[in-house]
């Protein structure tokens, strides 16, 4: 049995390569985990700028690493990313 360092070693380097694959617009691959094809259908259903779509892609892929090193099971979805995003630039232009 893999310990949890390692395990989160695994999936943060199988999360970085489908995140590599997927900005280079290269999917060589053919076979995927279970967590992979979710996190494809959500990023196919999210709504982004072609502008801001690759700044995007890279701060979600650095939030959902450090998720993967805090111990996240799998990576958090690109939806609850954008959501939590959005919620936060709202709440800091809201004024009291």
């Amino acid at each position: 049995m893999e310990s949890p360092l390692i395990q989160s070693e695994v999936l943060a380097g199988r999360f970085n390569r489908l995140m590599q694959d997927i900005t280079r617009d290269s999917m060589k691959r053919t076979e995927f985990s279970p967590w992979e094809v979710e996190l494809m259908v959500d990023m196919q259903s999210c709504q982004m700028r072609d502008r801001s779509k690759s700044g995007t892609l890279k701060r979600y892929q650095k939030m959902a690493v450090r998720a993967i090193e805090k111990g996240a099971v799998s990576p958090p979805k690109l939806s609850e990313f954008l959501a939590s995003s959005c919620y936060r630039r709202r709440k800091s232009t809201a004024r009291p």
